[in-house]
């Protein structure tokens, strides 16, 4: 995709492309310049043309022309032939920066503690294959900028960041509102849009020793973030910190001896404190809610008994109904049960009826004991309530006037999970 380059004083935008600038219509031609400097590239105003003489997010060099003409602007992107045209302009090499590839911020007593994980990048390779040995350089300061540039300085090349697509939170966060570093990293036109967020179990200095298999976590951590089954991570934009962060953040568990990465547990956020763990199957369910996953794998323990179930293709359908003083909002999951086993042993088609039963009922229960520690307190992470105004803005009105919008009784969830 693109990325909206935007300036204050502008009246338009500009999209970076992969090979290079397309400008949409400014009245200034300053405008333009001004903006491209904020993301430190460099560029020349001449007449009505604007030359790029580097290039955004460091892609290959182009040049734009913008060309005044009756009125009307016309604009001219040249790509191929762009360096004919840039002379006295010179971009820093690959092999001069320094690749980062995730960061981590925690909370100190002082202000912040900042971390950034390093690949070293010969000048041929792309930085998408940045890979072999990862430096950890860090630093601290009063604020996030502050910390992150003491980290900078503690290494010589000039700091890559649009390969970064981990922010991994430490310790401190658990006990101090991490709101200030996810609004910075939201609100940075610098940061990556995909950046996966992570609570991590480590302090600043544990983080720091174990730069020997980072570079085993970072592979893990990426993967896990593309993942489904529950195991996706927090994406950066899904960020809410107005009154202090609320959300639902997955805790990925390495150490200085294990450089295994993990996600077993998430960490339930209101309003900048930690209030509920979530595991297992209920993190699984949570995440289907979230809209990351159409997959589940759970295990239902009834008394000696296991039931282990695998269910594809899952989906929520939401539908309203009711009278405006009685609106319910009514959720139904459908799915294939793909593999089903109870103690051990397959389940076939004379037992399947009432496994899958047991699963349904299962699998509801869970979704009142999430919305019991969610919805029903205001902390709407699943985002129920804007469902209840898509589906009908009159009887959300309603319910919002009476006080009734939080109420559980104004949600229906029924299971419907089959096995083949």
């Amino acid at each position: 995709g693109v990325s909206p380059l935007r300036h204050t004083n502008c009246r338009s935008r500009a999209f970076a492309g992969p090979m290079g600038v397309l400008l949409y219509p400014w009245r200034d031609c300053a405008d333009i310049s001004r903006s491209i400097r904020l993301l430190g590239a460099s560029a020349r105003v001449c007449g009505g043309s604007v030359v790029l003489c580097d290039t955004l997010c460091f892609w290959r060099s182009a040049v734009v022309f913008i060309l005044h003409g009756g009125g009307v602007m016309k604009i001219f992107a040249m790509l191929l032939l762009a360096t004919l045209f840039l002379t006295g302009c010179s971009a820093t090499s690959l092999g001069d920066r320094a690749v980062v590839k995730a960061v981590y911020l925690d909370h100190t007593e002082e202000g912040y503690a900042a971390s950034i994980v390093v690949y070293g990048c010969e000048p041929t390779t792309d930085a998408a294959s940045a890979e072999g040995k990862a430096a950890i350089y860090s630093g601290v300061g009063d604020d996030v900028p502050q910390a992150l540039a003491q980290a900078e300085q503690q290494q010589t090349k000039e700091p890559f960041y649009a390969q970064n697509g981990l922010l991994l939170l430490g310790r401190g966060c658990r006990e101090k509102d991490p709101a200030p570093i996810l609004s910075y990293f939201g609100e940075e036109d610098a940061s990556r849009k995909d950046l996966a967020v992570y609570l991590t179990e480590l302090s600043p200095e544990e983080f720091q020793q174990c730069e020997k298999g980072i570079s085993d976590v970072i592979r893990e951590a990426e993967r896990l973030a593309a993942s489904s089954g529950g195991r996706g991570a927090f994406g950066i934009h899904e960020a809410k910190c107005e009154d202090g962060f609320s959300g639902l953040l997955p805790v990925l568990r390495f150490s200085e001896e294990s450089s295994s990465a993990t996600v077993r547990s998430a960490v339930l956020f209101e309003r900048g404190v930690p209030c509920a763990s979530v595991e297992g199957a209920a993190l699984q369910l949570a995440s289907l809610l979230l809209g990351k996953t159409s997959e589940l794998t759970m295990e239902i323990t009834q008394g000696e008994e296991r039931l282990e179930v695998a269910v594809k293709g899952a989906t929520v359908r939401k539908n309203m109904s009711g009278s405006p003083a009685e609106g319910v909002l009514e959720l139904e999951l459908s799915g294939t049960i793909v593999s089903l086993t109870w103690g051990g042993k397959a389940v076939y088609a004379r037992e399947s009826k009432q496994a899958s039963e047991e699963v349904n009922r299962f699998v509801e229960k869970l979704f009142y004991e999430l919305v019991q520690i969610t919805f029903e307190r205001k902390n709407d992470i699943f985002g129920l309530s804007w469902w209840m105004k898509e589906q009908s803005s009159t009887q959300t009105a309603q319910l919002e006037r009476s006080g009734e919008l939080y109420d559980p009784g104004r949600l229906s969830f029924s299971c419907h999970l089959r096995y083949e």
